[in-house]
């Protein structure tokens, strides 16, 4: 395994049509790094909110997630909800009014996921 170090100084060596495959191998370390794995991470829309203020978890990234990891979604099971800039843990919950599983935030946990790379490219955050 290629550690932070080897890649971030490979990084810095390349020209910029050189980065992105590199960019992608960091963003993989520092996933495993900074992200703590104790509830499933899902792809959500932070813009697809019910009136409650709850996420609706129908969109496609979210299905495809669910079905990466093989979730089969149940009332108070925890996720942890991601987007290109943000996640929070939250529980699911089966909304009965619209019939479809929803994720009851709170809106003020919600975590920037971007970090501070010295790279020079504002592309590295959304691979983060």
């Amino acid at each position: 395994m290629t550690s932070y170090q080897e890649v971030h100084q490979q990084v810095r060596n390349l020209t910029p049509d050189e980065h992105l495959p590199l960019i992608e191998e960091l963003a993989s370390i520092l996933r495993r790094c900074v992200t703590p794995m104790s509830h499933p991470r899902v792809f959500a829309d932070f813009h697809n909110a019910d009136t409650e203020g709850r996420l609706r978890l129908n969109c496609m990234g979210t299905i495809q997630d669910l079905g990466r990891h093989h979730i089969e979604l149940k009332n108070g099971q925890l996720l942890t909800l991601y987007s290109e800039d943000v996640e929070v843990d939250d529980t699911v919950q089966y909304s009965d009014m619209e019939k479809l599983w929803v994720a009851t935030i709170d809106w003020k946990q919600i975590r920037l996921r971007i970090l501070q790379l010295k790279l020079g490219y504002e592309y590295v955050a959304r691979y983060i």
